[in-house]
């Protein structure tokens, strides 16, 4: 696996914002990813990367999350969805190949090679789902970009 030092430009995510129990994760995600892109779409707010999900502290059974897609600096939040500003500067990323199932192992590679570089991951990191179900059935082409900012 490789791991990726970066310098991360600032971006803004529009989605929506919850609590969500670990196991229940993948339930949340779709329905919450198609009403935020509705609502951007009636609102007129133009999508500019993959969908996002955007993890706010330690994840234990429950996590907070930010589920959405990465928009212009100018763009509003509209009904029930939240701004979220993610930060830009050093960051370490990877890119995890094949079914959610696995990822959290990709995560686990992902920290403790944080660790043994004696560097110091930031309270929030993200997933960004390049290719997931949408783009194709297989889940052992979907490919999902873990990315770390350091503190």
């Amino acid at each position: 696996m490789n791991f990726e030092h970066v310098t991360l430009a600032p971006q803004r995510i529009l989605g929506y914002h919850a609590t969500v129990p670990v196991a229940s994760l993948s339930e949340y995600f779709r329905p919450t990813l198609d009403a935020v892109a509705r609502e951007m779409d009636d609102h007129g707010v133009e999508i500019l990367g993959p969908p996002t999900a955007v993890y706010h502290g330690v994840i234990t059974d429950s996590v907070e999350v930010t589920v959405g897609f990465r928009v212009a600096a100018l763009a509003t939040p509209r009904a029930a969805s939240v701004i979220e500003d993610l930060p830009g500067g050093p960051a370490v990323v990877a890119v995890h190949t094949g079914g959610y199932d696995t990822i959290g192992e990709t995560h686990q590679r992902l920290t403790d090679w944080i660790c043994q570089q004696h560097l110091a991951a930031a309270s929030l990191s993200w997933e960004e789902y390049v290719i997931g179900p949408a783009e194709s059935p297989d889940p052992a082409a979907w490919q999902t970009r873990l990315v770390y900012p350091l503190a």
